[in-house]
């Protein structure tokens, strides 16, 4: 950006050196897009994996969930008999109630 912006400085038209002059390189808000954005983000933000790990803590837990369900729900019932104490606790699905 910054290259620009001296080509259009060192102009010899006047209107460009006021351009170049004016412009703003926005380095905080491109630093926090790097932060942000996978390096390799798709370009149909639909398709998800757009936003870095590490970014949100809920959002890498959602990843976790769906990717990891098994272990994510192994970890829940562990989670669950420890908190309510009943250690028969299971989680289970069925296509009636879904988890439960």
């Amino acid at each position: 950006m910054r290259e620009q912006t001296s080509y259009l400085e060192k102009s010899n038209n006047e209107a460009l050196k006021i351009i170049g002059e004016q412009l703003q390189s926005c380095t905080t808000i491109r630093e926090k897009i790097t932060k942000t954005l996978y390096e390799d983000a798709p370009v149909n933000i639909n398709k998800g994996n757009a936003i870095a790990s590490g970014v949100s803590e809920e959002l890498d837990e959602l990843r976790a969930i769906s990717t990891l369900g098994k272990g994510y729900l192994d970890n829940m019932q562990a989670r669950e008999i420890d908190r309510t104490g009943i250690s028969s606790l299971k989680i289970s699905f069925n296509n009636v109630f879904g988890y439960y």
